[in-house]
């Protein structure tokens, strides 16, 4: 009897890490990014480093520039061998100079489309193929404050009324509660205005919530924008306008903001871990 129980344990001791081998296994890691490039203002060769240094394996990425029909991300992608998959020019600086949304990715972009969100803001969603699964990437850019003379107040108020209109014909178009999916980009909102409920009450949650910490900024104001912010808006001199949203299949390993000086914001950078089909 007590052999049949020893070979029984054995048996089964032999299986638990059988299993857990297996289940660690199907552990796949993805490195995901957000980062306004402020349309390549201080240089392609600027981004480019940037870029390059954060490592990651999807970047999705606002104002990005295409001046003279050249798209300066595709240049970033096609150097580093990678996918790519780019919007129509949402806004245009000139005849000759536009923004675009961009992704580059480390894995194969199997599908792409672009929607219109507002009068001058567009959604681009992906499809990208992870270890045999298919997983949806959404960036934006949403409509920004404004700082100029005038009633702040009303003006900005006005601007947050879009905002939450861009946000709802994003959700609507991409689907409340849906499964493998992240929504990156700069929604142009601090969580105290409230506009970003919307993606919490539609089954996304924020990387940072996640986690349980706060995200430190990701954007620095200029000394007289924080001045004339602190009037209105209880804010600190480093803000947060760009995030990363998750569906709640993710686990979040790390989320975190590199400061980098390419550009006028930073990128925030999230760490997530999925289970493989």
């Amino acid at each position: 009897m007590k052999k049949y129980l020893l070979i029984f344990f054995i048996l089964f001791f032999l299986h638990a890490c059988s299993s857990k081998t297996e289940s660690k296994k199907n552990k796949v890691t993805l490195k995901v990014c957000s980062y306004n490039t402020h349309y390549f203002f201080k240089g392609y060769t600027a981004l480019k480093r940037a870029i390059l240094s954060l490592n990651c394996d999807i970047i999705a990425l606002q104002e990005v520039l295409q001046k003279n029909k050249i798209d300066y991300a595709k240049k970033i992608a096609k150097l580093q061998g990678r996918f790519y998959g780019a919007s129509k020019p949402y806004q245009y600086m000139n005849k000759k100079a536009q923004w675009l949304l961009s992704f580059i990715s480390k894995y194969p972009i199997t599908s792409i489309s672009e929607k219109w969100i507002g009068h001058s803001r567009k959604a681009l969603k992906v499809e990208v193929t992870v270890s045999e699964k298919t997983i949806t990437f959404v960036t934006t850019h949403l409509i920004p404050f404004t700082w100029s003379k005038g009633n702040l107040f009303a003006a900005n108020i006005r601007r947050s009324n879009m905002r939450l209109i861009e946000l709802k014909n994003m959700v609507n178009w991409v689907g409340k509660n849906k499964t493998n999916t992240i929504l990156l980009g700069d929604y142009n909102s601090i969580p105290i205005m409230g506009e970003l409920g919307i993606l919490d009450k539609s089954g996304y949650i924020d990387v940072y919530d996640k986690l349980g910490i706060s995200n430190h900024g990701t954007f620095p104001l200029s000394s007289y924008i924080y001045r004339t912010a602190k009037k209105y808006l209880p804010v600190s001199k480093v803000i947060v306008f760009d995030y990363i949203f998750i569906s709640k299949e993710f686990f979040v390993k790390k989320a975190y903001v590199v400061k980098l000086s390419a550009s006028d914001h930073y990128p925030v950078i999230a760490e997530l871990e999925f289970l493989s089909n």
